[in-house]
């Protein structure tokens, strides 16, 4: 097998983005998602769930609980990855979802998987960046965003962004990872970053932080909760996964066999743990209404 080619990573680039993406494609299959599910996201644990594939499906019950989508919407997924939530929408709220990613890749494989499964009139996946969406002002009925919207560079961009194409009456949720809302110690702030390279995150909000922007840009009755807790044990989970798998991806990196992109990506999976263990990161949701 050739060297893996490397190639400039910039946190925040929409090119940067999709190409961990893509080049992360076989981790994410092999180890976190299923066919039934698709999920490129935590997993969120309650007493309904027993296993990993069930917190994966939990994380979009919570997500409906949150959006409230009701029968007809025309519902806006932010970062969609390759559709698993949007699927999972369309087929249990009679829902039409459009889903918006900045990966080529994931476009092809997220309408052929809807296609496959019977949506392909009622799920749409799209190359478009959040942050700058070609539809028009009022387009959508719900938008929201699942650990895809801290890849934007600016938080109040994207929200505001949301606001526009939402139409009036319409609702907006984000689940995400949020900062904690206090300084980090230089030693502190190094593990932090070390997940979020390794993601090609550019930077998080806190929670307060990212509640103050929606109801800068126009957004009413917006509510934050931390569900850390709920989802903590799958972030252990994707540690012990990873560290299983360590030693091979780092001599598969240290001999050119695994990009620094690939190489990024197990990184983080092992920090982003070390590092919600020690409270420098939480679980968030943030709702909120345009008026």
């Amino acid at each position: 097998m050739p060297p893996v080619a490397t190639e400039p990573i910039v946190r925040g680039d929409p090119a940067t983005t999709a190409s961990y993406y893509q080049q992360t494609w076989l981790d994410y299959r092999m180890l976190w998602l299923n066919p039934a599910n698709r999920a490129i996201h935590f997993g969120y644990e309650d007493e309904t769930t027993h296993s990993h594939s069930d917190t994966l499906l939990n994380m979009n019950r919570v997500l409906a609980a949150n959006l409230r989508p009701e029968p007809g919407n025309l519902i806006l997924d932010c970062g969609c990855g390759v559709g698993g939530t949007a699927m999972w929408l369309a087929e249990h709220y009679d829902v039409n979802v459009v889903g918006v990613t900045v990966t080529p890749d994931q476009v092809a494989r997220g309408n052929r998987y809807a296609a496959e499964r019977g949506f392909g009139d009622r799920v749409r996946i799209a190359l478009q960046d959040y942050q700058h969406m070609a539809f028009p002002d009022g387009t959508f009925d719900r938008v929201y965003g699942l650990e895809s919207v801290n890849y934007a560079t600016s938080k109040r961009e994207y929200l505001a962004e949301a606001f526009r194409v939402l139409k009036p009456g319409g609702r907006f949720t984000v689940q995400d990872g949020f900062r904690a809302d206090r300084a980090l110690t230089p030693e502190e702030d190094r593990l932090q970053e070390s997940w979020l390279a390794g993601w090609v995150v550019p930077h998080l909000s806190s929670l307060p932080e990212f509640a103050g922007y929606a109801e800068e840009v126009g957004f009413t009755h917006v509510t934050q909760r931390d569900c850390t807790p709920q989802v903590i044990h799958s972030c252990r989970r994707l540690y012990r996964v990873t560290m299983a798998c360590y030693p091979i991806a780092a001599a598969m990196h240290r001999f050119g066999l695994r990009s620094d992109l690939q190489h990024g990506n197990v990184r983080a999976a092992r920090d982003q743990y070390r590092a919600i263990r020690r409270g420098l990161w939480g679980y968030g949701i943030v709702t909120g209404d345009k008026p």
